[in-house]
């Protein structure tokens, strides 16, 4: 099914909020109990799978699993980010995660993360990510 992903990121950074917008169209395949999102992003493909039953989200980018992002409440992990400067190792410390499972088999769900992100040890900022899912018309 194609789907469009509206995704709003709130990054705080030193007592200073920034928005962050991303639009994607996405194809999407549901399971029983996850559904797959395949999209590409400023270029890059990106594969986001939600599962229903933990929940949590997995973001992979350009099929390296090494890259995956991994968001599960209460867990923590590390991974080797690229970006077009170099890459770097970022922890993603998972705060919240609301899984508003609405009408996925419709192509209509929301999401809401809140995560920190830290570099060696240090905060680098707090996160706030919505994602919506809808129908692509």
């Amino acid at each position: 099914m194609k789907v469009r992903i509206l995704m709003e990121t709130r990054q705080t950074v030193d007592g200073e909020t920034e928005l962050i917008r991303h639009e994607a169209r996405a194809v999407m395949r549901l399971g029983e109990e996850d559904a797959v999102l395949t999209y590409l992003l400023d270029g890059i493909h990106h594969e986001m799978l939600i599962d229903f039953r933990t929940p949590s989200v997995s973001v992979t980018r350009n099929w390296q699993e090494g890259q995956s992002l991994f968001y599960e409440s209460g867990r923590k992990h590390t991974v080797r980010y690229e970006t077009p400067a170099g890459s770097m190792d970022l922890s993603f410390e998972t705060k919240s995660i609301l899984l508003e499972r609405g009408n996925f088999t419709g192509g209509d769900a929301r999401l809401s993360l809140s995560y920190r992100i830290s570099q060696y040890g240090e905060a680098i900022c707090d996160c706030e990510l919505s994602i919506a899912i809808s129908p692509l018309e």
